[in-house]
């Protein structure tokens, strides 16, 4: 993961975890994604600690940074480890539990969202939407983390390598790692 902005209060690792530190109890502290999730990719957060607040998702812009009502489609994750849904600004409710070590993914296919965790669809949003969209979290309280975060995307395309006057050229494809 590659985060395009990172606010204040925030560490990031080399898995690229976002972590509050030093800061106070408020929602002062967000990252924004330079890598997107386009038409049938996803975001995987894998959950590092529990009842910590926070709201990890999908935003269409790099608006206010620290703000929770641009993040467009997100989990909700606050004290108690319940999940709650978050969309537009608005918390749409619990729906469940989650627990450390717990891989929660946001997928996009054909104008739908989907919520899943651990590989079971928790939730499906009632909002069309329309891909790329980026990766955004905003943190409310120290030591809260994003997890590490990856991106995965539909390989589309293809390419052209010319190679003049080198012998034993092999390639390797790699995509979208961060």
């Amino acid at each position: 993961m590659v985060w395009e902005t990172i606010s204040n209060y925030i560490e990031v690792d080399n898995l690229g975890s976002a972590m509050k530190v030093n800061g106070i109890n408020a929602w002062d502290a967000g990252v924004f994604s330079y890598n997107t999730v386009q038409n049938g990719g996803y975001v995987d957060f894998v959950i590092r600690e529990e009842a910590s607040s926070r709201i990890m998702g999908l935003a269409y812009e790099n608006e206010s940074i620290n703000s929770i009502n641009t993040i467009d489609y997100g989990f909700n994750l606050g004290s108690g480890s319940l999940i709650n849904i978050y969309e537009s600004g608005t918390n749409l409710g619990n729906i469940g539990r989650y627990y450390t070590g717990d891989t929660l993914r946001i997928m996009v296919k054909d104008s739908t969202v989907n919520y899943i965790q651990n590989g079971n669809i928790i939730f499906k949003s009632k909002l069309s939407t329309i891909a790329p969209l980026h990766v955004k979290a905003v943190l409310r309280y120290d030591s809260s983390s994003t997890g590490p975060v990856t991106i995965s995307n539909p390989l589309y395309g293809s390419f052209v390598a010319d190679v003049n006057g080198l012998d034993n050229v092999s390639y390797q494809w790699k995509y979208n790692l961060y």
